[in-house]
């Protein structure tokens, strides 16, 4: 028979609503979803948790540091417009950290290896926990740019996807929250 000791659990916390991840996308997969009524897609995304920026209520970062190497999730419709609300288009934008014109073409493929940040959401997972409540779980609800704008290319006009399929880059100070911001709280 196999000897083990028993040790104390590590306690592993979900990320507060509205926490600020440094995230690189190490996987973006096209997934069909059953509906009530129809079928429709949606690109999954897996990130890998690079650093911690904030925590959404205020807690020390040092408490969720067991998460950094670690995993999360993310997705969203598979659908690209030009409105305000689009979900792929706000992510495309921060991942490229530029604005995406009318014909731009998106492959999810062009968003392997990029780093964001992505602020957290949770969810009610299947399952209870000993007190009869569902078990919480996070995710990466939106995507803010990474790192320093005015590194990433000069200042062009906007354009669609260029012929590498590569997305053009635009005046300098799109971005609505600049990545000059290094404050305790959010931009938002």
């Amino acid at each position: 028979m196999a000897k083990i000791t028993l040790v104390e659990q590590e306690t592993i916390l979900t990320f507060p609503v509205d926490s600020i991840l440094e995230l690189k996308i190490e996987e973006a997969n096209v997934k069909t979803v059953q509906g009530r009524n129809t079928e429709w897609q949606k690109v999954e995304v897996k990130f890998k948790i690079l650093g911690i920026q904030a925590i959404g209520d205020g807690g020390p970062v040092a408490d969720y540091e067991n998460w950094i190497t670690q995993h999360i999730w993310g997705s969203v419709p598979l659908r690209l417009t030009d409105s305000p609300e689009n979900k792929l288009r706000i992510w495309s934008e921060a991942i490229f950290r530029q604005e995406l014109g009318v014909g731009f073409e998106l492959d999810s493929g062009m968003w392997i290896g990029r780093k964001v940040r992505g602020i957290t959401s949770q969810y009610d997972a299947r399952g209870r926990g000993s007190d009869g409540q569902p078990f919480k779980r996070h995710q990466v609800e939106t995507l803010l740019p990474f790192g320093d704008t005015s590194t990433t290319a000069p200042a062009t006009t906007p354009a669609v996807s260029a012929p590498s399929g590569s997305p053009q880059p635009v005046a300098a100070g799109a971005d609505p929250w600049g990545d000059s911001w290094k404050g305790d709280e959010p931009p938002f």
